[in-house]
């Protein structure tokens, strides 16, 4: 797409000197996201908004790309730019209509199979990352309308003179609900697109540290184990820790675990009150919560993503998550970012 961009300006850049060439005069164009400069022995016919460029053919200028064309026969150039910002969005449009489905792989000799596989995968990449920046401008459209709405009310009486003392207060709450709701839309929007790495980690490790970070207190037994190497992304598996452990500071009672065993497994589990239930639909949250309702489907996306089996129980007073975590390959560097 970009070197059909710069064809562009290289036909537009032809035909703008064949014309002058021609009839002496160009017409002028209106200021936007094009536009030409005219210079005609050294006098410059009609100006543009980039410093003159000495040498022909396509260059990058700070917010234009631009191609020169100086006609050999005399002392007549041309320049013609769009602006970056216009390359940009038109870009971005042609990917909205782009076919991403996979390329059908013919007959080849062996040595060249991995080519199409790979561009293949490629595509698959691109593909998630689209569909998950359209699924986040819709869910953000949709989720962020009453917590703006809300600092906007408190903002607008404070900027009246109509506030009472606690409007500040009620602005700063509904501020942090705002932040905290993107926080969660990005986190979702990352593990829907994949942009999650890959292993090895210390299960303990990151546990241990993602426990400290919860500022909760916890009661955390590692099975008297020193190390439990898994196949997992540090990061991916800090998400999920730091997911279930503030759902259940959030949503249960008290009398927080976190156990590490065999497996490797790990459960996470709290007490709960009556009627208490996993909500796991995007968005699904009960009444009385606070939250994004978020925090399970976050979780359920970065675990498929890596590998992690997820368990969900309520035993009596007590909700319980496991996660069953795949083993890393023996003598992998473990690492917890």
């Amino acid at each position: 797409m970009s070197e059909l961009m710069d064809d562009s300006l290289e036909a537009s850049a032809r035909l703008s000197l064949s014309l002058y060439r021609g009839a002496g005069q160009v017409g002028t164009l209106a200021p936007g996201d094009s536009a030409i400069r005219i210079i005609d022995g050294g006098v410059a016919v009609t100006d543009a908004p980039w410093a003159p460029v000495t040498a022909d053919g396509g260059q990058d200028l700070p917010g234009w790309r631009v191609f020169r064309l100086a006609d050999p026969a005399g002392d007549l150039v041309v320049e013609v730019g769009h602006t970056t910002a216009w390359r940009r969005d038109e870009l971005r449009e042609s990917l909205t209509w782009l076919d991403l489905s996979p390329v059908a792989t013919p007959d080849l000799p062996i040595e060249l199979d991995p080519i199409p596989q790979a561009l293949n995968g490629y595509l698959d990449t691109i593909r998630a990352r689209i569909d998950a920046e359209r699924q986040f401008a819709t869910n953000a459209a949709h989720e962020l309308r009453t917590p703006i709405a809300a600092a906007s009310g408190q903002a607008q009486l404070i900027a009246a003179g109509l506030a009472d003392d606690a409007a500040a207060g009620r602005l700063a709450g509904a501020l942090s609900r705002m932040g905290h709701l993107v926080e969660r839309l990005l986190q979702l929007s990352r593990a829907e697109a994949g942009a999650i790495g890959a292993g090895p980690c210390d299960l303990i490790r990151v546990a241990r540290m993602v426990i400290d970070d919860i500022g909760q207190p916890v009661m955390f037994d590692d099975g008297e184990m020193t190390q439990a190497p898994v196949a997992v992304d540090p990061d991916a598996l800090a998400l999920i820790l730091r997911n279930l452990l503030r759902n259940a500071v959030d949503h249960g009672t008290g009398d927080l675990r976190v156990l590490i065993s065999a497996g490797p497994a790990l459960t996470v589990s709290n007490a709960v009150g009556p009627g208490a239930a996993f909500r796991h639909a995007t968005f699904d949250k009960s009444k009385t919560s606070h939250g994004a309702g978020l925090g399970l489907a976050i979780i359920a996306r970065v675990a498929a993503a890596q590998g992690i089996a997820v368990d969900y129980a309520m035993a009596g007073d007590r909700a319980l998550v496991m996660l069953r975590l795949p083993p890393a390959e023996e003598g992998s560097a473990v690492e917890a970012e």
